[in-house]
């Protein structure tokens, strides 16, 4: 298997930003209160006194980093190559503009073309 675009499995690397926000979301465990009376004096939020977690698998980073493989196999193109036969009626569309009079292939490219075309339909160069 090969990619059409290589290029592609560089947002890979988009993985790298969703894990890193998983591992500095702050986890605080739930606390049962009686009353949230006493709590209005506390208006600022609590910070995480370590910001870097042990990172735990969980549904939501599961369902981002899958995203983010569908999104790289997509961009990517993967193909798979086989040897195909010419249909019954294959047509071969050939430039016959001034630039495939140049001599960089002998005898010229236009030359060159039709016989590459021959070769492919399996016709002798006759």
């Amino acid at each position: 298997m090969r990619f059409a675009n290589p290029a592609g499995l560089w947002l890979g690397l988009l993985a790298i930003p969703i894990l890193v926000l998983h591992i500095l979301r702050p986890r605080r465990p739930p606390v049962e209160v009686s009353s949230t009376f006493l709590w209005k004096a506390v208006a600022r939020p609590v910070s995480v006194a370590a910001p870097w977690q042990k990172l735990r698998p969980s549904v939501l980073l599961a369902a981002q980093l899958l995203a983010v493989a569908l999104l790289v196999a997509a961009v990517a193109q993967p193909v798979r190559p086989t040897a195909a036969r010419l249909a019954e009626h294959t047509v071969f569309i050939l430039d016959a503009s001034g630039s495939m009079a140049a001599t960089d292939v002998q005898p010229t490219r236009l030359d060159a073309a039709r016989t590459a075309a021959r070769l492919a339909l399996g016709v002798s160069s006759a």
